[in-house]
């Protein structure tokens, strides 16, 4: 085996030992829970291992191929020898012809072992600590969050709550619960009294605070602790909002400055970080905190504990869910900053 093949086969061990190592640590250390829903963190164990494993195998074969590649070469060399007596005896092959056909064939095995799209081993080499580097680098200097101008890109002032979607709704878990729906939109009644009959959606009866106080825990206080993708979700169905307006709400977000019907400056906005799949889709899912006055400093960016009462205003055409705080304070980061 040449000493090009030989770096080539190092060069792809070390990017699958790096890149599998990566995967690995940031599934060990928990900081997937920040770039990937809980359904897909297997699957980056899963990746992290088998990266590992062809490394290792692409050592551990290394010696093999040397010594298959070395008695090969033996071979020709036997062939050349003879056919060199064979030409002494009279039939004369060209030794210049001869040594612009080992170059050549030295020349094919360099261009053929390069990769990466590489057209030398140099080209390779390059190609190798780049990919090394780059995810080395995001790997242990990245600070694993999004930064406040990130958060504004990606529609923390552009809710759009009349988007809602209704399937996050508090109401719907009420009514999985209640009865499984079938496709004409009824269900099998579990009264026993009603046995063998059907009940349509307005027998279960509508989202009450009976289901709320079913649903979320409250604090020693008596306030509802809810997230804000939950809040944020209420916007889009009626029966929620009609319970939840006027209900003592506690819950725990990032907060922001509040850019937008704030004439006074006694608005915050609080957010939290929503992920269907993976940091790719991560968007803010914010409110508005209502003071009535100046607001308590807070740092932006900062998780801060908010107290106060659910409210719902008709704002710029659309309806707008505002907790009308009676407190606000600095708390710690949640163990979970991310939610799914």
């Amino acid at each position: 085996m040449s000493t090009s093949e030989r770096k080539a086969y190092l060069l792809g061990s070390l990017v699958a030992f790096v890149m599998g190592g990566v995967m690995l640590a940031y599934y060990l250390t928990g900081l997937l829970a920040k770039y990937l829903d809980t359904n897909f963190r297997d699957h980056c164990l899963i990746a992290g291992v088998v990266l590992i494993i062809i490394g290792l195998f692409n050592l551990l074969t290394l010696g093999r191929r040397a010594g298959s590649s070395d008695h090969e070469d033996c071979g020709h060399c036997d062939d050349d020898q003879h056919h060199h007596d064979h030409g002494e005896r009279g039939h004369g092959h060209d030794e210049k012809g001869r040594q612009g056909n080992h170059e050549r064939d030295e020349a094919d095995s360099d261009h053929h072992h390069a990769f990466f799209g590489g057209e030398s081993m140099t080209s390779t080499v390059i190609a190798t600590f780049m990919i090394c580097g780059t995810v080395s680098y995001a790997a242990f200097f990245s600070p694993h969050e999004f930064s406040p101008q990130a958060i504004m890109n990606k529609g923390l002032y552009r809710p759009g709550y009349e988007a809602s979607r209704a399937d996050k709704s508090l109401a719907r878990s009420t009514g999985e619960r209640a009865s499984t729906q079938g496709r004409s939109g009824r269900s099998q009644t579990t009264d026993p009294g009603k046995e063998g009959e059907e009940m349509t959606t307005s027998d279960i009866g509508a989202f009450s605070l009976a289901d709320l106080e079913a649903q979320v825990d409250r604090d020693a206080e008596g306030y509802f602790e809810l997230e804000v993708p939950e809040l944020y979700y209420t916007a889009g169905d009626l029966e929620v909002r009609r319970v939840l307006e006027g209900q003592p709400v506690v819950t725990i977000a990032q907060a922001m400055p509040e850019k937008f019907n704030n004439p006074d400056g006694t608005r915050v906005r609080i957010f939290r970080i929503f992920i269907e799949c993976c940091a790719a889709d991560a968007r803010p899912l914010a409110i508005p905190v209502e003071f009535g006055k100046t607001p308590p400093e807070f740092q932006e960016m900062g998780w801060v504990k908010v107290k106060g009462h659910m409210a719902y205003r008709l704002e710029d055409g659309s309806t707008v869910p505002i907790l009308l705080a009676e407190e606000m304070l600095e708390t710690e980061e949640p163990e979970q900053t991310m939610m799914y």
